[in-house]
């Protein structure tokens, strides 16, 4: 019973912890969020984005931020992930950088799914099985998704800048680790009824 309180515990600071870091990429850079937001693919169809911070012992990679999806069999310009048919998984690390790593995320996101079938042969040409370390698929100097990641990340990072400086006061912009501790303790608090 208690390792199952304790994995509902986890299950829900995760989930609060998701839910606040993009509030805070949505207050920082509401354009960039935007634009993922309603993503859509070759085709005109909306493709929905999932998010999760994870700590970094459980990535199955080690880069700190990773984006997973693959092309439909059956439509070329549809992709998907383990949540379905258009859709795309980015997991990010808990870390005091993770909103940076995300918007890098969200950069490749922003390129492959509209290019999804050109991007295909791209990929298969330029990076084959077995032959690149896991960490520089996708930031080859040509690789249109990667200098996309690259823009992104920076354009997000000139929107943090401008948040701390001209931001309104009432923007909480926390370390992740430190938001973690915080819901962590206050999901661990017994609610009486």
């Amino acid at each position: 019973m208690k390792a199952s309180i304790n994995n509902l515990i986890a299950i829900q600071s995760y989930y609060e912890l998701t839910e606040e870091l993009l509030k805070q990429f949505k207050c920082i850079s509401p354009s960039l969020y935007n634009r993922i937001d309603s993503i859509k693919d070759a085709k005109g169809r909306f493709t929905d984005v999932y998010v999760k911070f994870i700590p970094r012992e459980d990535a199955s990679v080690m880069a700190a931020g990773i984006t997973y999806m693959a092309r439909s069999d059956e439509d070329k310009d549809a992709c998907f992930s383990e949540y379905g048919k258009h859709s795309v998984s980015i997991k990010i690390w808990i870390f005091s950088k993770a909103l940076f790593a995300l918007s890098h995320e969200l950069g490749h996101v922003n390129y492959q799914v509209p290019n999804l079938e050109t991007y295909a042969e791209y990929y298969k040409k330029e990076y084959p099985p077995s032959s690149t370390e896991s960490n520089c698929v996708g930031h080859s100097a040509a690789d249109p998704s990667g200098r996309n990641a690259t823009t992104f990340e920076r354009d997000f990072r000139k929107d943090f800048v401008n948040n701390l400086k001209f931001g309104k006061d009432n923007a909480r912009l926390e370390s992740p680790l430190v938001l973690m501790e915080e819901i962590k303790r206050k999901v661990k608090v017994p609610v009486l009824m």
